[in-house]
C-alpha cells in the first residue's frame, strides 16, 4: 500500500515530519506488508478468533494488519478509566511515542467523529498523546475485497473528506493527521491539504509552550523548585530570548508556562529537553554549562530538591503511619521523582512516553495490553458489523456493564445474550474471556454467570 495524500491540523503533519519521524517510518512500515498474503492469514487479521485458517479480505483485515505489524514495531494499546464509575472511558489505540495510530475503513464502528470530537481531543487534554493519527483507504481499496461478501459502509477517504466539510468549523485544539493510502501508488507530488481551525473559538499562540506536571504529595514541593529553577538555566543559557516564565498549581498539578516573545521557542524546547535529561541524571550538568559556577549552582539545587524531599517523606511517614518496610529509600524516591519529571518535560523516550503523568492514587490510566488473552467488547462490537441485532446486544450489554449490573437488569440481559447465541456463535468463547477480564469486576461476572447458563440451554 501507499500514501496518497495528507490532512492535517494545527501543524499535525509538519510535527510528525520534524518531530516524529520514527511514528512515520513505522507507519511505511505497516503498509508495506498490507499484501495479498498477510491480508488473507488469519493469523494477523483475525487475531481474536480461534479459527486462523485464510479469510477473504474485509475492511477489518485492514484493521488488524495494521495493529499487528505496529505491534512489531513496539506499539501498544491503552484505556483510561474515567474519574466516576458509568464515565467515558477513552481507548488509545496504538500508542507510542505520545501518539496514538488509529486505521479506520469501515463506516460502523467507532465513527470518524467519535475520533474527531472525543477520542482525538481527550487524549490530548489528559496529555497521553500530543498528535493522533488516522488512516483511511482511497476508493480503490474496494478491488482488493471479495466481490460476493457484503462489507457494510466502507469508510474511505472521499467520505472522510465529505464528513470533514460537514462537521467544519473544528473547534478543539488537539493535533491530528489523516493520511490517505491506496494500493496504487501516485505518479504525482504527495497531496497535503491544511484544515484551518475555528479562530473565534480557539487562539494558538506559537510561541508559547506549556508543560502540566501532576506530582504525589511527597514531590510536590521538591518538583516545583526544580521546574522553577529553568527559568535561571534559560536565562544564563540564552539571555537574549527575553522569555517569561510561569508556575501555576492547582491541586496536586503544576503548569509550566513559558512565552517567548522573539519567537524562540525551537532554541527554548531544547534546552527544556536537555534540562529534563540532566534531571533525569542521563546528562551530567556539565553539558549545559561551560561556567563552573553554573554547574555548581544547577547541583546545589537538585541537592537541596533531595533534601525536600527527604523531608516531605518523613513527615508523610509520620502522619500516615506507614510502616518502614514500605518506604523507598531517599536515593530511590528522589530518582523516581527525578526520573517522572523528565518523562513529562520531554517526549524524547519512546518508552517512557505514556509515563507523561505520575500515576496517582486514584489510578486514572490503566494499561490494557490488548492480547489474544484480553477480548475488549469494543473489538467484538466492530467484528460483529454484519448483524445490526449483534450489534445491538453488545451495545446493550455495554452499557449495562459500564453503568454497572443490577440484579433487575437479568432478563434484558440474557435476551441480549440469547441473540448473540443463535446469530453470531462465534464470538462466544471471546465473549466468555472478556467477561472474565477484571475490568468489569463484579458486573462482568455476574454477566458471565449468565451467559454459561444461557449456553448451556440446547435449542
Amino acid at each position: 500500500m501507499y500514501v496518497s495524500r495528507i490532512i492535517g491540523y494545527l501543524d499535525g503533519w509538519e510535527h510528525l515530519q520534524l518531530k516524529k519521524p520514527n511514528v512515520y517510518e513505522d507507519i511505511l512500515f505497516a503498509l508495506e506488508n498490507f499484501t495479498q498474503e498477510n491480508l488473507t492469514n488469519g493469523e494477523i487479521t483475525r487475531p481474536y478468533n480461534r479459527n486462523k485458517e485464510e479469510r477473504p479480505i474485509t475492511p477489518y483485515s485492514l484493521t488488524h494488519c495494521m495493529d499487528y505489524f505496529l505491534r512489531e514495531k513496539g506499539w501498544d494499546d491503552y484505556r483510561v478509566k474515567p474519574a466516576e464509575r458509568g464515565g467515558l472511558y477513552l481507548y488509545a489505540k496504538n500508542l507510542k511515542d505520545a501518539v496514538s495510530v488509529r486505521l479506520l475503513a469501515s463506516d460502523r464502528m467507532p465513527s470518524f467523529a467519535n475520533w474527531l470530537f472525543v477520542e482525538g481531543p481527550k487524549l490530548h487534554e489528559a496529555q497521553i498523546t500530543d498528535l493522533s493519527i488516522l488512516l483511511v483507504p482511497e476508493d480503490e481499496i474496494t478491488s482488493i475485497f471479495e466481490k460476493e461478501r457484503h462489507h457494510g459502509p466502507i469508510f474511505t477517504m472521499s467520505r472522510c473528506s465529505a464528513q470533514l466539510k460537514d462537521l467544519s468549523p473544528i473547534k478543539n485544539s488537539a493535533p491530528f493527521v489523516i493520511i490517505g493510502f491506496s494500493p496504487q501508488a501516485r505518479l504525482d507530488d504527495l497531496s497535503v491539504e491544511e484544515i484551518l481551525p475555528d479562530e473565534s473559538v480557539i487562539y494558538i499562540d506559537k510561541n508559547v509552550i506549556e508543560k502540566s506536571i501532576e506530582f504525589p504529595p511527597e514531590h510536590y514541593q521538591a518538583g516545583i523548585g526544580i521546574l522553577s529553577y529553568f527559568g535561571e538555566v534559560l536565562k544564563a543559557k540564552h539571555p537574549e530570548s527575553n522569555a517569561k516564565i510561569r508556575i501555576e498549581q492547582v491541586d496536586g498539578v503544576v503548569r509550566l508556562h513559558i512565552h517567548s516573545p522573539n519567537g524562540d521557542k525551537e532554541i527554548i524546547e531544547k534546552t527544556l529537553e536537555e534540562y529534563a535529561l540532566v534531571v533525569a541524571e542521563k546528562m551530567p550538568a556539565q553539558s549545559l554549562f561551560d561556567d563552573d559556577l553554573q554547574v555548581m549552582a544547577l547541583e546545589n539545587k537538585l541537592e537541596i530538591a533531595k533534601m525536600e524531599v527527604r523531608q516531605t517523606q518523613r513527615m508523610l511517614t509520620l502522619t500516615q503511619q506507614t510502616s518502614s518496610d514500605r518506604i523507598r529509600t531517599l536515593e530511590e524516591e528522589v530518582s523516581f521523582m527525578r526520573r517522572q519529571m523528565a518523562n513529562q518535560l520531554s517526549q524524547l523516550d519512546s518508552n517512557n512516553a505514556l509515563l507523561s503523568k505520575t500515576i496517582t492514587s486514584n489510578d486514572r490510566l490503566v494499561k490494557a495490553s490488548i492480547n489474544q488473552n484480553e477480548k475488549l467488547l469494543d473489538d467484538l462490537i466492530e467484528r460483529s458489523w454484519f448483524s445490526k441485532s449483534v450489534v445491538d446486544a453488545l451495545e446493550h450489554i455495554k452499557a449495562k456493564l459500564d453503568s454497572g449490573v443490577k440484579d433487575d437488569d437479568e432478563k434484558e440481559i440474557k435476551e441480549s445474550l440469547v441473540v448473540i447465541r443463535d446469530n453470531a456463535p462465534e464470538i462466544i468463547p471471546d465473549l466468555e474471556e472478556m467477561l472474565k477480564n477484571t475490568l468489569y469486576g463484579v458486573s462482568g461476572n455476574t454477566v458471565f454467570q449468565w451467559l454459561q447458563s444461557i449456553c448451556s440451554l440446547i435449542v
